[in-house]
């Protein structure tokens, strides 16, 4: 990541894996399975 600030590289990063959990969360409430990678 090209960010010189250390706490928006960590913020962004993870902001990054929350969104990509409720994402998870979300397809599998609606039965849809989700790799852990892409």
């Amino acid at each position: 990541l090209g960010e010189s600030n250390e706490q928006k590289k960590i913020l962004r990063v993870q902001l990054s894996k929350k969104v990509g959990e409720v994402i998870q969360s979300a397809f599998r409430l609606m039965g849809i399975q989700v790799p852990e990678r892409m």
